[in-house]
């Protein structure tokens, strides 16, 4: 029962998108039924992004030197779980945990879709990473239906159904997923190399099966290639820049937002009327988005990296500009919009991104660049989570968004800079 990999890849992106509707019941108990504090709720962000931090890495170079699709396959269990233990409890120390356990499924997979289906395919895989992103979307407005039907109902019950299935598609991987032997993790062959790293005979580590000898070794020397390969191609240090800033304004953005748009004119403590208009609302954004993703992806790959560097410049200012008109905006449907806008924009920064970074990434190391992105992106969550939840805590939410604005016009500035990035 082995299914082509570049459709599994995809199959994977709606999967993952349905499993996103998830949050729509989430945000909904959380902010309408339970009533958390703008700072709760960043919290919250910040145990999911603190443990991303801590384990991305390790979870990448693991899926490099061991397997990419157990990997995944695991992922998948691990996070619905996590989401099946989110509702069991209102208890806030226990809602940080299940948070944290998300995170670490998440990190399982982060990366090694991506460097699995590259090896699988052996050639350029641009064009699917962003085929992937509009798959995502796809299951997105397949899943929100679902979850706003079951909370419709129960909340609780939508966020237990979403994380089964997720559980029943990690076995189902577990069945279908294939996973080629590349010539360099076969036992006897050279390691990880970037150009001018060091050489040198090592037992090897072979992810589908024989002897795996020396894996944390293993693991170390691939995390200091994917470290070197970095820092010596300026485009990589300045995606990794970008996306620090964009995540710090991004998590209060997530966190805020239903805040936001509650406060502008939704009846408090409607968890019917809430959990209806959340998900019209983002399933109307997905919608709008998938336009844009195909257009992109039928061009990412002819699409030279200088081109794509401007293009995700334009991205998160125009990701900026909405952020501003949901903080500022008078009018509930003049704040709705710009919260389409910025997140219409937002999707389609991070696949491109991605897509940049596998394109300059060296096969041996793929998991652990990619990974080294959603750290980056987390570190900016953490910090710039903390921060502008205090703000928003202190004084309004309206700040706090205002602030994330500001960061995102920030975060557009390294790929303004000019320098050679190769093809």
């Amino acid at each position: 029962m082995r299914r082509r990999p570049d459709r599994l890849y995809l199959l994977i992106g709606a999967v993952q998108g349905f499993t996103f509707s998830w949050a729509l019941a989430g945000v909904v108990w959380w902010v309408v039924d339970l009533g958390l504090s703008p700072l709760r709720l960043v919290l919250l962000g910040t145990a999911l992004e603190l443990t991303v931090l801590a384990t991305e890495i390790p979870t990448g170079v693991l899926a490099d030197v061991w397997s990419r699709k157990w990997s995944v396959c695991a992922a998948y269990v691990v996070m619905g779980t996590a989401m099946m233990l989110g509702p069991v409890t209102t208890f806030f120390p226990a809602l940080l945990a299940w948070q944290a356990l998300l995170a670490i499924g998440w990190t399982l997979q982060s990366g090694a879709a991506t460097a699995w289906v590259a090896d699988e395919l052996a050639g350029p895989a641009d064009s699917l990473i962003v085929s992937y992103a509009k798959w995502r979307s796809v299951g997105l407005m397949a899943g929100l239906p679902f979850t706003a039907a079951v909370g419709f109902w129960s909340v609780q019950a939508a966020m237990v159904a979403v994380g089964a299935v997720s559980v029943a598609f990690g076995a189902y991987l577990v069945v279908t997923m294939t996973e080629a032997r590349p010539a360099w993790r076969a036992p006897g062959a050279g390691g990880p190399r970037v150009p001018g790293a060091a050489s040198g005979a090592a037992s090897r580590l072979s992810p589908l099966g024989g002897r795996r000898t020396r894996l944390w070794p293993e693991a170390l020397r691939t995390a200091r290639a994917g470290a070197q390969l970095v820092r010596g191609r300026w485009i990589l240090v300045a995606v990794l820049m970008s996306t620090v800033v964009m995540g710090a304004a991004n998590e209060a953005v997530d966190r805020l937002d239903t805040l936001r748009i509650t406060a502008l004119g939704l009846p408090a403590g409607d968890t019917t009327q809430a959990i209806v208009f959340f998900g019209v609302v983002w399933f109307a954004m997905s919608a709008l988005m998938l336009p844009v993703i195909t257009l992109l992806g039928r061009r990412i790959d002819d699409m030279a990296t200088r081109r794509a560097t401007r293009l995700l410049a334009v991205l998160l200012a125009t990701s900026s500009v909405g952020v501003l008109a949901l903080s500022l905006g008078p009018w509930f449907a003049f704040a709705v919009g710009g919260w389409a806008v910025r997140d219409v924009a937002t999707e389609v920064t991070f696949p491109l991104a991605e897509a940049v970074v596998n394109r300059h990434a060296d096969s041996s190391v793929r998991a652990t660049v990619i990974s080294f992105l959603g750290q980056a992106e987390s570190l900016g969550q953490v910090v710039g989570g903390v921060v502008l939840g205090v703000v928003a805590q202190l004084t309004t939410v309206p700040w706090a968004l205002t602030a994330a604005a500001a960061l995102l016009g920030v975060a557009a500035l390294p790929y303004l800079v000019r320098r050679d990035v190769g093809v």
